[in-house]
């Protein structure tokens, strides 16, 4: 798999909020749901590939160790998705929401 985020390291990554950094795994959620009515499948597979590796430096982040499950069902789920969901499946969505929430 590709690295996207090339200048972000589990330390950088730890000194954002728990908030900026589930703002930046949503914005990746966001441009998934702009790109997964357009049929471009490649660029909808690169978000996910971005948001699983925003998802796997917040598992490596102290703040997240009382949530460790909830995250790591999260990036389950997420999985789910990449593997191809077809576009307009509510799991999409509902799943954008709870990260949001």
């Amino acid at each position: 798999m590709t690295i996207w985020h090339k200048s972000m390291d589990p330390a950088k990554w730890g000194r954002y909020p728990v908030e900026r950094q589930i703002l930046m795994i949503g914005s990746e959620f966001a441009r998934e749901e702009n790109l997964l009515h357009t049929g471009l499948h490649t660029e909808v597979q690169q978000c996910y590939e971005r948001a699983y590796e925003l998802l796997d430096l917040c598992t490596t982040d102290p703040k997240w160790k009382p949530r460790t499950k909830e995250l790591l069902r999260f990036r389950e789920m997420l999985g789910e998705l990449y593997l191809g969901i077809p576009a307009g499946d509510p799991r999409f969505m509902m799943m954008y929401r709870t990260l949001m929430s």
